[in-house]
């Protein structure tokens, strides 16, 4: 009957381990998601704000004076995208930093629950 208990006492470990990892993953993909959604907002308002700033040129006559508008919005978009680029980029390079640290953490836990596991056997089989 031990066998039987212990068998259960180890499956129910193993659930409560693979439940909180899965919750400790959940919680860095909607960290992930919810900063991405943020940027791409923001990505939205930084063309909305383009366009904008395009529709006030329709008063302009000058040529010179148009081209000069027309290159200084793509100037700054230009820039403020290149940022929002980069800032992604670290958003990911600091998730991909998380899911590491949790597979690590996870493999490290799974070593250990096998060890007890075969240490607990060869005491059984003893």
């Amino acid at each position: 009957m031990t066998n039987a208990t212990d068998f259960l006492n180890s499956f129910s470990t193993y659930s409560k381990e693979s439940i909180a990892a899965t919750k400790e993953l959940f919680a860095i993909n909607a960290e992930l998601a919810n900063k991405l959604l943020e940027k791409q907002i923001g990505f939205a308002d930084l063309m909305l704000q383009a366009g904008e700033k395009q529709l006030d040129m329709v008063s302009v006559t000058e040529p010179k004076e148009y081209l000069a508008k027309q290159t200084a919005i793509v100037e700054e978009t230009t820039a403020k995208v290149a940022d929002a680029a980069q800032s992604t980029t670290v958003l990911f390079q600091e998730a991909g930093e998380e899911l590491k640290v949790w597979f690590e953490k996870g493999a490290k836990t799974a070593e250990e629950t096998v060890k007890k596991a075969a240490t607990e056997a060869a005491k059984a089989a003893a």
